[in-house]
């Protein structure tokens, strides 16, 4: 595992700079996603990606995304994709 550091643009609009261990081929686990920056758990979190539960988006389309949420534990995203993710969840929540 390599560890890369990336600065990402929270909710409340203030940067946080966040270490990720990544795979060789650039995936991180979505659970640390989860758990650092969206501050959920990750079986909650990782409903956002896929958008198998009924009640929730797909948030995660076009996106390099390994897995799906009825498999939470295994989800990696593309350490590229994560700024956008997060984006498009924090969107989400503001005007939903």
């Amino acid at each position: 595992m390599i560890e890369k550091k990336l600065k990402i643009l929270l909710n409340n609009n203030q940067t946080k700079e966040i270490i990720f261990e990544i795979d060789e081929n650039g995936y991180t686990r979505f659970q640390s996603v989860a758990i650092k920056i969206l501050n959920k758990q990750n079986q909650y979190a990782s409903r956002y990606v896929d958008g198998a539960f009924g009640e929730y988006p797909n948030l995660g389309e076009g996106l390099r995304i390994k897995g799906k949420s009825d498999d939470y534990h295994e989800m990696k995203i593309h350490i590229d994709d994560i700024e956008e993710f997060c984006r498009r969840y924090f969107d989400y929540l503001k005007n939903n």
